[in-house]
């Protein structure tokens, strides 16, 4: 049977800047022409933070490089704790993807500010995106109207005709991402019944700043999302490996900080859940520390000091003893805490008063296998063979709970189980999650995938 779709990807650890943006790029064009693509009509692109954007001149030569070999073909990208490639996890390097395809339609939209409005950015990126899609007048809808014909009326319910592809900026040392912000501003544009996944930018754990890519330009603040029209099988799937512990009800929050757990101060109650007492949870140490957090920050960013995120106070507690939220359907978004303010808990998240947490614990042999399982379910959920896995994966996992050798073997693992597929992705700072049972969700600390196969919906 003939393709539909033709799939590059490429890497460079050039130290020049737009020598590697070019490239990754030029590497990913050939790869997808070798496989009888012809014309480019999406690009991604993932650099590592800590190499190519000391300066935001060095990041927009990257770009420029990127953008010197797409042209006119629209792509996207960010900075990242790490990349993701078909062959391997990567570091310090740029990594590529290209797409050729007239079964996928994509257009890309910017909202800026997200941090003055997190709302108003995801609004407007999505609303850019999906206005600016070019209208549908033969092939996908075509494509439909065959599948009406021939399918049953099950298959034509579980058939994705749309997905979001969303970046946004990842947590800093002084600023959390605002996920569930940017979220809602896309459920204000399509509401909450088409698919959404993606990730959020990192700078290689410096927590300085991270940046976000479209079609040649650098942004600071920004949501990118990409609306894509499918005549191809999609699928998507996300997995945390974390083992449910005890439950407690939060008495009192107010946005990301949760004051009373239990009708009792949150930081003891928290402290009690995990056997420890406060002062073991959050030592002078870890609040000296935290005040110190304005002087590391100029460190690392005008003297270029090694920050290992692995000192930041209280962090290693929270990531291998976090939160959740569980919905009726049993899925579950992980919530991350991030400090103690007095007697009060500081998640990374949103907690919602009156809600009921779960705590969790990490699975050693769970938390190892989460990566194939998310593929394995976003595969069985597209119904066929992936030719493209996008894969956004939490980078406190990469940094707290996988030796980089283990995570390795399961991409040769997912490389001999998966021949076909091109792997691109990153590590980020938070996930965009999906699945059929769930409404899209901001997370965090899970791995996240996407998955497009090169079968028609008719098939």
């Amino acid at each position: 049977m003939p393709k539909n779709m033709f799939v590059g990807t490429g890497i460079s650890k050039a130290d020049d800047s737009f020598t590697a943006g070019k490239e990754a790029v030029e590497m990913a064009m050939e790869g997808m022409k070798k496989k009888g693509g012809k014309n480019p009509n999406f690009g991604l692109v993932f650099c590592s933070g800590r190499k190519y954007s000391k300066t935001e001149k060095d990041i927009q030569k990257l770009v420029d490089g990127a953008h010197s070999v797409f042209d006119n073909t629209p792509w996207v990208g960010c900075t990242t704790c790490g990349e993701i490639y078909t062959k391997n996890l990567e570091k310090h390097s740029c990594v590529a993807m290209v797409l050729s395809t007239e079964y996928l339609n994509f257009s890309i939209g910017v909202g800026n500010n997200v941090h003055k409005d997190p709302k108003e950015a995801g609004e407007s990126a999505t609303k850019e995106a999906v206005s600016n899609l070019q209208p549908e007048k033969i092939l996908n809808p075509y494509l439909r109207y065959l599948a009406a014909k021939k399918k049953s009326s099950r298959d034509l319910m579980r058939m994705y005709s749309y997905f979001i592809l969303l970046l946004s900026p990842g947590h800093t040392m002084d600023q959390i991402g605002k996920e569930e912000y940017v979220l809602d501003g896309v459920f204000n544009v399509i509401g909450k019944q088409t698919p959404v996944i993606g990730g959020t930018a990192g700078d290689d754990g410096r927590l300085v700043q991270n940046y976000q890519f479209a079609n040649g330009k650098v942004y600071k603040d920004a949501a990118i999302a990409t609306a894509i029209s499918c005549g191809l099988k999609v699928g998507f799937g996300f997995d945390h490996g974390y083992k449910r512990m005890d439950s407690c009800i939060v008495t009192d929050a107010e946005d990301n900080v949760v004051k009373e757990i239990n009708g009792k101060p949150a930081a003891s109650e928290y402290a009690r859940m995990l056997g420890m007492k406060l002062e073991e949870l959050w030592p002078t140490k870890a609040e000296v520390m935290t005040k110190l957090t304005p002087l590391a920050k100029l460190g690392v960013k005008y003297f270029d000091l090694e920050f290992d995120p692995k000192n930041i106070p209280f962090l290693s507690i929270g990531i291998s003893n976090p939160m959740s939220l569980i919905d009726i359907h049993d899925n579950v978004a992980v919530r991350v805490p991030r400090s103690i303010k007095g007697n009060a808990v500081e998640f990374y998240e949103k907690i919602p008063k009156g809600i009921q947490l779960h705590r969790l614990k990490v699975d050693p042999h769970s938390i190892l296998n989460a990566e194939v399982n998310a593929i394995d379910w976003a595969a069985e959920d597209a119904g066929g063979e992936p030719e493209l896995i996008l894969m956004f994966d939490c980078a406190f996992r990469r940094i707290f709970l996988i030796n980089e050798e283990k995570f390795k073997e399961f991409m040769k693992i997912l490389a001999k189980k998966y021949p076909k597929a091109e792997i691109i992705g990153f590590n980020s700072m938070g996930e965009y999650t999906y699945n059929r049972t769930m409404t899209p969700s901001a997370n965090g600390a899970v791995v996240s995938v996407g998955v497009i196969t090169d079968k028609l919906l008719i098939e």
